[in-house]
C-alpha cells in the first residue's frame, strides 16, 4: 500500500511518532512517504491566506495517516488549515493521530480527533482508526508504541 502521513509539528515529538510509524509501515512491505504541514508564513494566518506544498499530491495515496499536536484544547490551526484544503478523499484508508502535552486525552486530544473527523467526513470519508499521544505522562513511550501498533495495523 502506498501510504502518505502528513504531519504539523512544531517541537519534533508529532514527527518523531510519524517517523515510528513509517519505520514500522515499510517494514510490513508498504511505501511511506512524510508531508510536513507548515504554513508559508507561519501559524496564526488566516485559513484564506495559507497554502501548503502537497496538498494535490494526496491523490497517489491508498492511505493517509494525518498527525498532530493540540494546540489551545483544539486541532492545530495549520494542520485543520491543510485538511480544509484537501479534495476529495473518498476510497481511501484514513488515520489520526495527536500529540498533547496534557496528560489526559479528554484535555483537548478527544476534541481534536473529533475536528480531525469531521475534516475528513467533509472529504467523503469515514476515518478507520484515531490515537491521542499524552506526551506529559511517564508512560509516554509505551503511548507512542500503542499508538503505533494501533494506526499500523489499520493497513494490514
Amino acid at each position: 500500500m502506498n501510504i502518505c502521513i502528513p504531519v504539523h509539528s512544531r517541537t519534533g515529538n508529532t514527527r518523531s511518532v510519524a517517523e515510528r510509524l513509517k519505520q514500522t509501515l515499510e517494514g510490513s512491505g508498504h511505501s511511506v512517504r512524510i508531508i510536513d504541514v507548515r504554513s508559508p508564513g507561519g501559524s496564526g494566518q488566516a485559513p484564506g491566506e495559507m497554502s501548503f506544498d502537497g496538498v494535490t499530491t494526496l491523490g497517489g495515496f491508498d492511505g493517509i495517516i494525518f498527525g498532530s499536536p493540540v494546540h489551545a484544547f483544539s486541532l492545530a490551526p495549520d494542520m485543520e488549515a491543510f485538511m480544509g484544503l484537501l479534495p476529495s478523499l473518498e476510497g481511501k484508508t484514513i488515520a489520526c493521530f495527536v500529540t498533547q502535552a496534557f496528560p489526559f486525552p479528554w484535555m483537548g486530544g478527544f476534541r481534536a480527533i473529533r475536528q480531525m473527523t469531521r475534516l475528513c467526513r467533509a472529504r467523503g470519508t469515514n476515518v478507520s482508526g484515531t490515537d491521542v499521544v499524552n506526551w506529559g505522562r511517564k508512560c509516554r513511550e509505551r503511548l507512542v508504541t500503542r499508538t503505533v501498533e494501533r494506526i499500523a495495523s489499520l493497513f494490514g
